[in-house]
């Protein structure tokens, strides 16, 4: 069973609702497709926001710390029912 995971992707969005909105319902189908789980809670957040390392590596601990701590400046969100607490 998988806990939780980070999936570090990227995409050109202008700003637009329905935009991000479209790139929510794509990660989240994606997720299920690969990993045949529904994801609780779907985050874009501003361009370089993730923290890498000089290599580009994802510093994976630092990225959950400032997902749990809330510290992301969240662009758009899709949370299920059982993620909102």
């Amino acid at each position: 069973m998988i806990s939780g995971f980070l999936w570090h992707g990227e995409l050109f969005v202008t700003g637009r609702s329905d935009e991000a909105a479209a790139a929510l319902q794509d990660a989240f189908r994606a997720v299920i497709d690969q990993f045949d789980t529904a994801p609780h809670d779907i985050v874009l957040v501003q361009p370089a926001a993730i923290p890498t390392t000089s290599s580009g590596k994802v510093q994976r601990a630092k990225a959950r710390t400032a997902y749990l701590e809330r510290s992301f400046r969240v662009l758009a969100r899709f949370r299920t029912d059982s993620a909102a607490s």
